[in-house]
């Protein structure tokens, strides 16, 4: 009879326990995905802009599904090493490790507090990483319910607007003007341009711009018969409109004395 009763209570007494456990396990695992996401995508200052840019301001996309989150801590087969871009005068490449927090004993980024491996998809809409809780299985509640971490689109892509001023008044004849930012595909910095028409007075605008340290260049009219190269200027893509103005002290262009 003591026998059973210490039976029970021992059963009794491991339930409070396995729960306490999960919980810690649950507030652990989603600590780390908060940590996963700034490594992906940086994160945000109390002023809505960007004071880290992760892996993806390095490199110009989230890590593909086969490189997977390995990637936040070594180097993927076809990226290149962190260098300087002169001509551009912007960085491009891996410069991690951009996860340095692990679970206790734990150096794999990939799995959850339960030992788990994350499911992560960056190709989903939006991208998610999900852990499948207490249980290891799709679905469930409570404790054993998954936690899913989403990265929009918004967050991965954002939109680059800019202004050209002639001597304070919006510029009204053709410049053509490139972005040049980190191309994931080469490994190199690619380059996109947008041709600033009279009827455009001077606005442009560049979509689909990782955030970053990226630059502009302009050229008088265009690129293939410039007369005068202005840039390349440095710019912040940190919010998910950056505008950008040209013309001002601090990006001088004298387009009268191009003319």
């Amino acid at each position: 009879m003591v026998v059973s009763l210490v039976g029970i209570l021992a059963a009794i007494s491991l339930v409070p326990t396995r729960d306490s456990l999960d919980q810690a396990r649950y507030d652990e695992t989603l600590n780390h995905m908060k940590q996963i996401r700034t490594a992906l995508v940086g994160e945000m200052s109390a002023i809505s802009t960007k004071s880290r840019f992760g892996y993806l301001g390095d490199i110009g996309a989230l890590p593909t599904i086969t490189q997977g989150l390995a990637a936040l801590l070594e180097t993927p087969t076809g990226i290149s090493s962190w260098r300087t871009y002169t001509q551009f005068r912007i960085n491009s490449g891996w410069n991690g490790p951009y996860l340095f927090d692990h679970f206790s004993g734990e150096a794999d980024p990939s799995r959850d507090a339960w030992g788990t491996a994350y499911v992560y998809d960056p190709d989903s809409d939006p991208a998610t990483v999900i852990s499948l809780g207490a249980d290891r299985a799709t679905g469930g509640t409570d404790l054993n319910s998954d936690i899913t971490l989403t990265i929009p689109v918004n967050r991965q892509q954002y939109f680059v607007n800019g202004l050209v001023l002639d001597h304070g008044n919006p510029w009204s004849g053709s410049l053509e003007v490139e972005i040049n930012s980190p191309d994931p595909a080469s490994g190199e910095i690619g380059s996109r341009s947008y041709t600033i028409l009279r009827e455009d007075q001077g606005a442009f605008q560049f979509n689909r711009v990782p955030p970053g340290i990226r630059s502009l260049t302009f050229f008088l009219p265009s690129k293939a018969s410039a007369r005068v190269t202005y840039g390349p200027y440095i710019i912040t893509v940190d919010q998910p409109h950056t505008l950008a103005v040209f013309g001002t002290a601090d990006h001088p262009l004298d387009l009268r004395a191009a003319r």
